[in-house]
């Protein structure tokens, strides 16, 4: 299995294709399992849209002018639109405190 410190760039074409070829079964479903307790209170959560660092997907309404506006701003400091709307909520949040 492919160490978490290895990068897929410094493997030869040979270690990549041992790593891959797990995925070239046919009926990989077939060799599943049912998951154990802990895996079913993980894939729980997972549904219920929560993370393991604690963070949850916020749904809002905005202006189509507003989005653009945030989308370019977020792009010109290389910020992810997560990023660019945490940043933006501490800072405010921070300012009303």
């Amino acid at each position: 299995m492919l160490e978490a410190e290895k990068n897929w760039d410094a493997l030869t074409v040979e270690e990549r294709d041992e790593e891959v070829k797990q995925y070239d079964q046919e009926f990989i479903a077939d060799s599943a399992k049912p998951m154990s307790p802990e895996e079913q209170r993980l894939w729980q959560r997972i549904q219920r849209g929560k993370s393991r660092r604690g963070a949850a997907t916020v749904s809002v309404r905005l202006p189509i002018d507003l989005v653009d506006r945030m989308a370019r701003y977020a792009g010109e400091y290389n910020l992810s639109m997560d990023q660019f709307v945490k940043k933006s909520t501490h800072g405010a949040l921070t300012f009303v405190e």
